[in-house]
């Protein structure tokens, strides 16, 4: 079994080899031997010096490739990686550069998908999960989870956590229906996969968000927030068309 796991980075010098070193070693340690593994950085036209991280560390660290994705966009960035190794990966994964979600998540997701479910999703939102985040992103998440799961009647308690676990099959019949290639592009094929009645398994996780591991974040929460609620609508109203 091959698994691919992306991961996005616009100006990540400061966090990339650190992020690098710690999942690689976590999925050395924690994946299962007979698994092939790839951790793909997915460059999304950082003007930083984040790609001579990258290929300092893949020259001393096995597994690690770097891609460089012309198009912004953090869904543009993971969505490219998925696509081009979709005929030669079983699993495909993304976590978020700064490792907010911990890596002890990806052996957990990755059973999941190997044990049939067709998307994993890590959660902040479940029993079990353990968080770390300034109380605005909390309020902020769970506004947007509630009028989320109320317009689409989602399962799914965090659909915008930074990371999950999807088939080969999503990758090949979800992933090219994804219009929104932004920062709501997983959360748009979590409802989009709900609507065709895939099985989508939501697990908890550890999170640390970015603010208290690495200081301020890039995120603009008001702009993201916007562009977030646009999109629902805007989804909403393509299910409506369909029905």
């Amino acid at each position: 079994m091959r698994i691919i796991i992306a991961i996005p980075a616009f100006n990540e010098e400061k966090v990339i080899a650190e992020t690098l070193r710690a999942l690689h070693a976590y999925c050395s340690a924690h994946l299962p031997k007979t698994n092939e593994w790839e951790i793909v950085v997915a460059d999304n036209k950082s003007s930083d010096h984040t790609k001579e991280k990258v290929m300092e560390i893949a020259r001393s660290l096995d597994r690690i490739q770097y891609q460089w994705v012309p198009r912004r966009g953090k869904g543009e960035a993971v969505l490219s990686v998925w696509e081009k190794r979709k005929h030669v990966a079983d699993i495909f994964l993304f976590i978020d550069a700064d490792l907010a979600p911990h890596p002890s998540a990806v052996p957990r997701l990755v059973r999941a998908v190997a044990e049939g479910k067709d998307i994993a999703v890590g959660s902040r939102m479940v029993a079990g999960s353990s968080v770390s985040r300034p109380f605005i992103r909390t309020a902020v998440s769970a506004l947007f989870s509630f009028f989320r799961r109320a317009l689409f009647r989602s399962g799914v308690k965090d659909s915008a956590c930074g990371i999950k676990a999807v088939n080969k099959k999503t990758v090949h019949t979800i992933v090219p229906r994804i219009k929104n290639r932004k920062w709501f592009f997983d959360t748009e094929l979590v409802l989009r996969a709900e609507k065709e009645k895939y099985h989508v398994a939501e697990l908890p996780i550890q999170w640390s968000d970015r603010e208290i591991a690495h200081g301020k974040s890039k995120i603009n929460i008001a702009s993201v927030s916007i562009q977030y609620l646009l999109a629902l609508v805007q989804l909403k109203r393509e299910f409506l068309k369909r029905r």
